[in-house]
């Protein structure tokens, strides 16, 4: 098992002089959320507080918590316990939307016609719309891309076909799709798209706030903090880090919507 922690200290994980104790993190998110660690640098100047934030798989995150060994965890929606904790509160997602050309009189989609688009050796929009007999040309994220593998695990697919065209960013995915009338392109959700690009609706529900924190829009892994009923000093500190707009646009920054 891979794990991947940061340490912010300044005394090789001592208790930092006159600070206020030390806060341990066990983020359990499908690929780590930096704006984690960027809240536990923030915490660590402002209150010389010893912050550990460790990926590790969700059951170790709920095992350390009820243990006792981690005063925060991260959890996407599936893996929340039947029980939550005194706090649970939805803070993020990863949204993967659906691009089209603006031209195109595709207005939605189901999940399921999506999965068989993106495995389908060559999709044609007849399938869809009973006008248009043209290939479906399909771009995607590369290994390399921030959302990397969202679209598969979101669908439940090992991999996706092999000659969708992969790109290194979702503006990419989006500037291509903009510049081709036969394009569908995947991608983390982008705000400001340009005129030529839209975004499916997916199962008659569009990508908004709203519709991702209900679980309504399906594309999407929804992420709470959890934390034990009377939580450390520095914990309650790090959970008021957690609203401020800073740290929306921190995970913004990094392709996350601020729920």
């Amino acid at each position: 098992m891979r794990k991947i922690f940061l340490t912010l200290c300044l005394l090789s994980g001592a208790l930092l002089p006159g600070g206020e104790g030390a806060l341990r993190i066990a983020d359990a998110s499908r690929a780590g959320i930096n704006a984690l660690q960027a809240a536990a640098l923030t915490l660590a100047q402002e209150s010389r507080t010893a912050v550990t934030v460790d990926r590790v798989p969700p059951r170790e995150a709920l095992r350390r918590l009820k243990a006792g060994q981690a005063d925060l965890i991260v959890l996407e929606h599936g893996n929340l316990p039947e029980k939550t904790p005194a706090v649970c509160r939805l803070f993020a997602a990863e949204v993967l939307a659906v691009y089209v050309h603006s031209s195109n009189p595709v207005k939605g989609i189901k999940r399921k016609e999506l999965k068989e688009i993106l495995t389908d050796k060559r999709p044609n929009w007849l399938s869809l719309h009973p006008l248009r007999q043209t290939d479906i040309h399909r771009y995607g994220l590369s290994l390399r891309a921030p959302g990397n593998g969202l679209g598969e695990s979101l669908l439940g697919v090992e991999n996706f076909a092999q000659d969708i065209f992969r790109l290194n960013s979702t503006r990419e995915v989006i500037l291509l799709t903009g510049s081709d009338a036969e394009s569908l392109g995947i991608g983390l959700l982008m705000p400001d798209l340009p005129p030529e690009v839209r975004t499916l609706r997916i199962n008659g529900v569009l990508p908004l706030p709203g519709t991702v924190a209900s679980g309504k829009y399906l594309l999407c892994w929804r992420y709470y903090v959890l934390a034990p009923e009377k939580p450390l000093a520095a914990a309650g500190k790090y959970l008021e880090l957690m609203k401020k707009i800073s740290f929306a646009r921190e995970l913004e920054k990094f392709g996350f919507m601020a729920l």
